[in-house]
């Protein structure tokens, strides 16, 4: 039987959590000028959303550094991609590229581009549409 692992129960949380919230800030980006009660610029509700999410996509790939270098319970590829994906594709990058983590494994450094031209599809769509 596998360990139980409540900190990656824990992560799904806060990648489906951050997910839902990024997506619904595209979407009432793309409706700002029909919201005249959100005080906000469309380009401050996205940033306001992109920041901390780059921030805990530069976090998790950290820890996922540390835990291979001590050999701890990692964090999935498919977590980091749909990170990535949901808009966080550049704070993952970034920090990647700083630490040296899953730039020399060619299948993730694939998948991590089309997490990127998802994410970059999704926003066109919901802006254009």
């Amino acid at each position: 039987m596998p360990p139980h692992r409540p900190r990656a129960a824990l992560l799904n949380v806060a990648l489906a959590y951050s997910l839902v919230g990024h997506l619904g800030a595209m979407f009432l980006l793309r409706q700002w000028l029909t919201l005249p009660w959100l005080p906000l610029s469309g380009g401050a509700l996205l940033l306001l959303t992109l920041l901390p999410l780059n921030g805990l996509a530069a976090a998790l790939f950290a820890w996922d550094k540390r835990q291979a270098r001590r050999a701890g319970a990692r964090i999935p590829e498919r977590h980091l991609l749909l990170l990535a994906a949901s808009g966080a594709w550049m704070g993952a990058w970034i920090c990647a590229r700083a630490i040296r983590h899953k730039t020399r494994k060619g299948p993730f450094r694939l998948a991590f581009a089309g997490a990127v031209t998802v994410h970059l599809l999704l926003l066109t769509a919901i802006l254009w549409c």
